[in-house]
C-alpha cells in the first residue's frame, strides 16, 4: 500500500504527539531529548522530493545518532527511557510505512536492542525473536575496481603511509586523499585511462600521514592528549593499544570480558562484526588496519619514553632495550598484567599471547636498533631477519643461532654449510600485527606475500597442530615482491612443565606445504626457512599446592613413583630437580649420508620465559610473566596464595595428589610425602651447529638435552 508523502508528513507528528503523551509514565520529554546536546536525533528524508516521486513505499526515515543518554532508565519503578518513549511513539506509526535507523556506538544490547528476555515491553517481548539484529555490515578494504599487482611493489612502497590507508576502514583512505589513490594508480591494474590525481610536494604529504597517525592514536585512546601518563588512561583504552597489536583473547565466559569488549567498540575503534538474533552478545575483534597498527606501536613507544623520563623530543634510541636495565616495568607488560589481573583474558590461551608479546617487543626493538639517529622510529619499516633475532634472544645465545646451521642438511649438501646469518643476509621481516585465519592456507608462499604487503603475522586457525603463528620474509629486500621471494618464520608456543624432544618438535616445510614444490626444482635456489619453538611454561607452573596433580597412570606420576623409591628429591612434576644455570645445547646437523634435498631448516628451541634467554624481558618483568604463565591451574586464581591457605583448601580434598593434605588421615609414609616445589632454572636455547654427524630422522632428540 503507498501513502501520499504530504499525508504522511501530516499524520506523524500528530501521532507522536498522541502515543508519546499516552506512553510517557516518567518526566522525560520528546522536548528533552531534542535540546538534550549529547544527542543527534534528526529526521529526515531519506529521498529528494521530486515530481517523480508522488508516492513512495517509505517515506521517511529517522536517524539517531549515539542514544547513550536516552538508552539510560531515568527514574524507579517504571524503569522507562526516553528511547523506550520514542520506540512506542513509533510503533504508533507503523501503518504508515515509516523506516526508523538508529545509529550509535553505544554496544549496551540490552538497552538498544534489547533481547526478549530483557524487554520493558511485554509486546516487544513477544516480538523481540523476530525483529531484526543490528547491522554491523560495513564497508572495508574499499579498493574500488582496482586491485594491488605485486610485481609493482617493493618491501619500501608497503610501509608508506599513503598505502597503508588504502587498507582497513574507507575513513584513511579518504584522509589520505589524493596519495592513497595516487598509490592505487601507481601499484595497482593498469588501466587505459587512469584517474588525473593532483601532483603535490613530499612534504605535504608528510604532514598529512602525521597528522592521519594522531588521529588514529586519538581515536585509539579515545582522548586527544597523547601524552598523558598510562596509568591516566582508562584500562579499555590501554588494552586497546595492546590489543591491536598482539590480538588478546578475552575470556568468553566472564560477563566483565564481555562489557570490556563492548567499551572497546564503543570508544576504541573495535569493530563488531556479528551481533546474534538473540543479541545477547556480540562478536568484536581488532581487523588487519596497517594505519591503526602503527599507532599503537607509536602509543607504546611514548609509553616506553616515559617510563625511561625522556622527553618527545629524544630521538634515535632503542627505548625497548633500555627499559631492560631499569627496574620498570615496560607499557605492555603492564597492560597484559592488568587484563590478567581483571580477569579478562582467556586463561587458556596465555601462553599463546604471551609469546606473541616476545615477538612483537622483539620487532619494536629491531625497529628502533635500525632507525635513524634524527627521527622517530617508523615502525612499520621492514628490519633484518639477523636483527630481529638479536633482538629477540639474550646476546650469547643470538650469537649461537647466527651462527648455527641447517639441522636437516649435510654439511656437504647444497647450502647445507651457511650459517643462519649467511642465508639470511638479505632477508627481511615485516610485521606490525598479527590476524587470525580460519582454514590451512596460512602456510603458503602466496600467504606470506599477502601477508608482507599488510604487514601481518598469521595467526593459524585454532587446534593446528604444527604451527601458531607465521611471520612472512622477505629474502631479497631489493626484489621486487613475489611469491617466489618469500619464505617464513614457523612459531610454535608450548606451556608445558617440562620440555619435549626436539623430534617431536621438529616441523618439516614440505609437510606443511610452505614451498611449491616442481620436479625441476634447483636445490641450490631453495629458499631456507626458519622454526622457532618456544617452551614458555618450563619452571613456570604455580607452587605445587596450587598445581592440579598429574593422572596416575601418566609418566609424570611413574616418575613421581620412581623418585620416591630412590629417596631421590624430585620437583612437583616428577623430573629431577636442577640447579644447573639456563645453557645452550648445540644439536648438529644431519648426517653425510642423508640426502640433502630438502630445503634448509634453522631450527630455533629455546625453554622458559626469563631475562637468560630473552633479550625483551627485563628482571623484574621475569616475575610477571611467571605469574602470568602459571595462572592456568586450579588453585592460581584463589586469592590467598601463602602456603598455608594453599594447603588448607588442598584439605578440603577438589583433588588427591602425593602429600600431606590429602593422605593426612592414613599411616603410609609414601603417599604422606610432601614433594618440593620446583627448581628455579631459568631455561636454555637449542641451535644446530656444525658437523658431520648428527641425529637420524627416527632418533627421538634425548642425547641433545644435557
Amino acid at each position: 500500500m503507498y501513502f501520499d508523502e504530504a499525508h504522511v508528513l501530516a499524520e506523524v507528528p500528530s501521532r507522536l504527539a498522541k502515543a508519546s503523551s499516552t506512553s510517557a509514565t516518567v518526566p522525560t520529554s520528546m522536548d528533552t531529548m531534542e535540546t538534550d546536546p549529547t544527542s543527534t536525533s534528526t529526521t529526515d528524508h531519506s529521498m529528494d522530493t521530486t515530481d517523480t516521486m508522488d508516492k513512495m513505499a517509505v517515506d521517511t526515515t529517522s536517524t539517531g545518532a549515539n542514544q547513550n543518554n536516552a538508552s539510560e532508565p531515568s527514574s524507579p519503578p517504571e524503569h522507562k527511557t526516553a528511547l523506550d518513549i520514542l520506540v512506542s511513539a513509533l510503533d504508533d506509526c507503523r501503518d504508515l510505512g515509516l523506516f526508523t535507523l538508529f545509529m550509535s556506538t553505544q554496544s549496551s544490547l540490552e538497552h538498544l536492542a534489547p533481547s526478549a528476555i530483557h524487554a520493558r515491553s511485554a509486546r516487544y517481548s513477544a516480538l523481540a525473536p523476530s525483529m531484526h539484529a543490528p547491522i554491523t555490515e560495513t564497508p572495508f578494504d574499499c579498493f574500488g575496481d582496482n586491485r594491488l599487482v605485486p610485481s609493482k611493489l617493493h618491501c619500501k612502497d608497503v610501509c608508506e603511509t599513503p598505502f597503508m590507508a588504502c587498507f582497513g576502514r574507507p575513513m584513511w583512505r579518504s584522509l589520505m586523499m589524493p596519495y592513497s589513490d595516487r598509490a592505487l594508480d601507481k601499484f595497482g591494474i593498469d588501466r587505459s585511462d587512469p584517474p588525473p590525481i593532483a601532483d603535490s610536494g613530499s612534504l605535504r604529504c608528510g604532514r598529512l600521514s602525521l597528522d592521519v597517525l594522531e588521529l588514529a592514536r586519538r581515536k585509539l585512546l579515545c582522548n586527544d592528549n597523547m601524552r598523558m601518563p598510562i596509568d591516566s588512561h582508562t584500562i579499555a583504552a590501554q588494552t586497546a593499544v595492546l590489543d591491536v597489536r598482539i590480538m588478546l583473547s578475552f575470556e568468553p565466559s566472564r560477563e566483565a570480558a564481555h562489557r570490556h569488549e563492548e567499551q572497546l567498540v564503543a570508544s576504541h575503534m573495535r569493530i563488531a562484526y556479528s551481533v546474534p538474533k538473540d543479541r545477547i552478545y556480540l562478536r568484536s575483534g581488532y581487523s588487519s588496519e596497517p594505519i591503526l597498527a602503527e599507532a599503537a606501536a607509536r602509543q607504546l613507544h611514548e609509553w616506553r619514553r616515559q617510563c625511561l623520563g625522556l622527553e618527545p623530543s629524544a630521538t634515535g634510541l632503542n627505548v625497548v632495550d633500555r627499559l631492560r636495565d631499569t627496574t620498570d616495568i615496560g607499557p605492555a607488560v603492564q597492560i597484559l598484567r592488568k587484563t590478567f589481573d581483571h580477569d579478562l583474558l582467556s586463561r587458556g590461551e596465555v601462553g599463546e599471547v604471551i609469546g606473541r608479546l616476545l615477538l612483537m617487543l622483539a620487532r619494536d626493538s629491531a625497529t628502533c636498533a635500525t632507525s635513524s639517529d634524527s627521527d622517530d622510529p617508523h615502525f612499520s619499516n621492514p628490519v633484518p631477519v639477523t636483527t630481529f633475532i638479536e633482538q629477540l634472544l639474550s646476546e650469547s645465545f643470538a650469537k649461537d643461532v647466527l651462527t648455527s646451521r641447517p639441522d636437516n642438511l649435510p654439511a656437504n649438501a647444497p647450502r647445507g654449510d651457511l650459517t643462519f646469518a649467511e642465508a639470511f643476509k638479505d632477508a627481511v621481516v615485516n610485521f606490525t600485527h598479527f590476524a587470525k585465519w580460519a582454514d590451512d592456507s596460512a602456510l603458503s608462499q602466496d600467504t606470506a606475500l599477502g601477508c608482507f604487503i599488510r604487514s601481518m603475522a598469521v595467526i593459524c586457525r585454532n587446534n593446528a597442530a604444527t604451527v601458531d603463528v607465521f611471520i612472512p620474509v622477505l629474502m631479497n629486500k631489493d626484489a621486487a615482491l613475489d611469491a617466489s621471494v618469500m619464505t617464513g618464520i614457523m612459531v610454535q608456543f608450548k606451556l608445558r612443565a617440562h620440555s619435549g624432544t626436539i623430534a617431536a618438535y621438529a616441523i618439516d616445510a614440505t609437510k606443511v606445504g610452505l614451498f611449491k614444490q616442481t620436479p625441476d626444482d634447483d636445490e641450490t635456489q631453495r629458499h631456507p626457512y626458519i622454526t622457532l619453538i618456544m617452551e614458555l611454561g618450563v619452571n613456570s607452573e604455580p607452587p605445587l599446592l596450587a598445581s592440579i596433580p598429574v593422572k596416575p597412570e601418566s609418566k609424570e606420576s611413574i616418575a613421581v613413583n620412581k623418585k620416591l623409591g630412590e629417596k631421590t628429591p624430585v620437583s612437583n612434576a616428577g623430573a629431577p630437580l636442577q640447579d644447573t644455570p639456563s645453557k645452550v645445547v648445540l644439536t648438529p646437523p644431519a648426517p653425510r649420508r642423508r640426502r640433502g634435498s630438502a630445503y634448509p631448516r634453522y631450527s630455533i628451541y629455546v625453554y622458559g620465559c626469563s631475562p637468560t634467554v630473552y633479550r625483551v624481558i627485563s628482571k623484574n618483568e621475569r616475575g610477571v610473566y611467571k605469574h602470568m604463565l602459571g595462572g592456568g591451574k586450579l588453585l592460581a586464581e584463589h586469592p590467598r596464595q601463602d602456603p598455608t591457605s594453599l594447603r588448607l583448601v588442598r584439605m578440603l580434598k577438589p583433588f588427591f595428589a602425593i602429600g600431606h593434605t590429602s593422605w593426612h588421615w592414613l599411616c603410609h609414609t609414601r603417599l604422606n610425602t610432601d614433594l618440593p616445589d620446583e627448581s628455579d632454572d631459568e631455561g636454555g636455547v637449542v641451535v644446530s651447529v656444525g658437523g658431520e654427524d648428527g641425529p637420524d630422522d627416527d632418533d627421538d632428540g634425548d642425547d641433545f638435552m644435557d
